[in-house]
């Protein structure tokens, strides 16, 4: 059958012996182009998490380029096959049509969601339609009547003079421009801080030269050989060059001694962070609902503070205040897009350089986002979602088939088997570990362990994720769907406290609990229709700043409880003076330990307030 494809080919179009087959060719630039556009797109809008999260996706990118390719070919020969007996087919319009079916298909879902202003009228047309009809069957239409265009459109122009070698010169030049945009894209991302720059204009300038020349090379393929198969080599030998480096870059530890030492008077610090997570849903804060013991015993071990204020009820100026120990007015991390400014110093940076490992594992989308600067003074993040805003169905199934090389978001159980791991790996180590759980916030997705015991209300679901359809009225609530809503986080406050339980466990068991630090907080409530409201990020009522909040000393020094008003935002300084590192006191709030100097000065001066609205 192959053999006939090709014979028909060479029929039908005369193709020089030095130019690849233009039907391989449209394979190859569609697989490209699947293959690349998740990653190109990801890294533009989102950022990066360093050299390692780079060549960590070409794997992926491999895996795409081949499954794409493999189904073009495979779906080639079965409709040349059928259609052929049928009426007579253009090869060459009919790899073509395919080859943007494909790409069509499995991309446009990824364009459906971006947030970008960039969306055409088309794309928002089909997204109105997409109400009525099931996604997927309009998208597919959508990939038939494309290829469909396509099919017409080669078969009428494809013997004219001139255009067939234009066909098979773009084919040629796409796979070039496409790695020569990626590595341009992620060098500006991971690189250059500021784009209006000297290095940017450089970048820039350097980036159109390469791909200019590329374009020009290619425009007569057959005189350009000699110097087209110096650059193909050249560029094969810099691509895997580049991946051999990371690999071994990847298989590089820190200098075994570097963090092994015994000097620290605290060795060991954990920040534990639980998101969305109301006060009053812990048995330790009053909850006579459920009892949520894994906390409650690490409140026994502890100090409970009993009145703590967040900067904020959202989570960027919230934890970006609790890293700072800075207001959101001053730090100025306010909204989804903001960064924070190199010259605020993090509690990550400061245990960086006084020889701590520095640590972050957990998910949450915002956090997860590297161009907000919140892991500035980490020497290892593994946040989720690894994935962000696009996500093409090519780039879904692969994750799906090997979910384990390819863990694009981690759910609480495997977000708590990481940090458990990591602690394994380096409790030999002075470290301080960043370990946050995205879990309650919405979606409100609990196991089925950890459903209501009652019969789902008619309307909803085992996973509640409306939250804009509440906030703006378009969900109808009764009493029975609002108590089923609640009941779901509620679930999900069990699900994230008993691994919590495992979590403190696997400390006990390799023996670093009883000398650790540990804090335990949240960065905001959820409101629950208290106020008239649902979620957060919209009011400042004490269901959404009033946060929980535990400090487990070392070797249980102090215990018991604290009434007085205390913020998050005081965090960083009680961390920092707990393991004798010193900071500038003028710059950010004082620290909150009971018996101490700032105790002292806080009950004399006990100014604390929240600000900043997500919407």
């Amino acid at each position: 059958m192959v053999d006939k494809i090709l014979k028909k080919l060479n029929k039908n179009i005369d193709v020089n012996q030095s130019v690849i087959n233009p039907v391989f060719l449209c394979g190859i630039a569609g697989a490209l182009l699947t293959s690349l556009f998740d990653p190109l797109i990801n890294i533009l809008c989102y950022g990066t998490t360093g050299i390692k999260s780079f060549f960590s996706i070409f794997l992926l990118i491999i895996l795409i380029f081949f499954l794409f390719l493999a189904t073009y070919f495979i779906l080639l020969l079965i409709l040349y096959s059928v259609f052929e007996k049928i009426f007579p087919l253009n090869l060459l319009s009919l790899a073509m049509s395919l080859s943007f079916f494909l790409a069509i298909t499995s991309l446009l879902p990824s364009i459906l969601q971006s947030n970008t202003k960039m969306i055409i009228i088309l794309i928002n047309l089909i997204r109105n339609i997409s109400h009525f009809f099931k996604e997927t069957f309009l998208i597919i239409l959508f990939a038939l009547l494309i290829s469909l265009i396509v099919y017409i459109f080669i078969k009428l122009t494809a013997f004219r003079r001139g255009l067939k070698e234009r066909i098979v010169s773009s084919s040629l030049s796409i796979p070039f421009l496409l790695l020569e945009t990626f590595f341009f894209v992620w060098i500006c991302i991971e690189f250059l801080k500021e784009f209006w720059s000297l290095n940017f204009l450089f970048i820039t300038m350097l980036y159109l030269i390469i791909v200019s020349t590329t374009a020009l090379l290619f425009r007569h393929p057959q005189k350009s050989s000699g110097i087209l198969k110096f650059i193909s080599s050249f560029l094969i030998l810099f691509v895997f060059g580049l991946i051999f480096k990371g690999m071994s870059n990847l298989a590089i530890t820190e200098p075994e001694g570097q963090y092994l030492h015994k000097k620290h008077k605290i060795r060991h610090i954990i920040l534990l962070s639980v998101d969305t997570l109301r006060k009053d849903m812990l048995s330790c804060y009053g909850n006579k609902r459920f009892k949520t013991d894994n906390i409650d015993k690490l409140a026994e071990d502890g100090i409970i503070y009993k009145n703590a204020i967040s900067s904020s009820c959202w989570t960027i100026p919230s934890f970006a205040s609790i890293m700072t120990g800075l207001y959101p007015h001053i730090h100025q991390m306010t909204e989804k897009d903001s960064r924070l400014n190199d010259k605020c110093k993090t509690l990550a940076e400061y245990f960086s350089e006084n020889g701590y490992y520095t640590a972050a594992i957990g998910n949450n989308i915002f956090l997860s986002i590297k161009s907000n600067n919140i892991f500035q003074g980490f020497n290892y993040t593994d946040f989720y979602p690894k994935k962000t805003g696009q996500s093409s169905y090519i780039t879904q199934l692969i994750g799906g088939l090997f979910p384990h090389l390819f863990l694009l978001n981690a759910n609480t159980t495997e977000l708590t088997d990481l940090a458990i791991n990591w602690i394994k790996e380096n409790k030999d180590k002075d470290f301080f570990l960043w370990f946050h759980y995205i879990d309650p916030h919405v979606p409100y997705e609990p196991p089925e362990e950890y459903l209501p015991k009652v019969e789902t209300p008619e309307g909803l679901k085992k996973v509640f994720n409306e939250g804009k359809s509440v906030r703006y009225g378009y969900l109808i609530n009764s009493k029975e769907s609002r108590e089923w809503i609640k009941g779901l986080y509620e679930g999900e406050v069990k699900y994230v406290n008993d691994n919590i339980g495992r979590f403190l466990a696997s400390l006990k068991e390799l023996d670093i609990y009883n000398d650790s630090l540990i804090v335990f907080l949240s960065d905001h409530g959820e409101e629950f229709w208290d106020h008239g409201g649902f979620e957060h990020g919209h009011t400042l009522y004490n269901e959404l700043i009033d946060v929980p909040l535990i400090i487990k000393l070392p070797n249980f020094e102090i215990k018991g409880e604290v009434n007085q008003r205390v913020s998050t935002v005081s965090i960083m300084p009680t961390i920092l003076k707990l393991c004798n590192i010193s900071f500038n006191e003028d710059n950010i709030s004082r620290g909150i330990l009971p018996f101490s100097d700032d105790d002292r000065d806080s009950k004399e001066k006990n100014i604390i307030y929240s600000s900043g609205y997500l919407y």
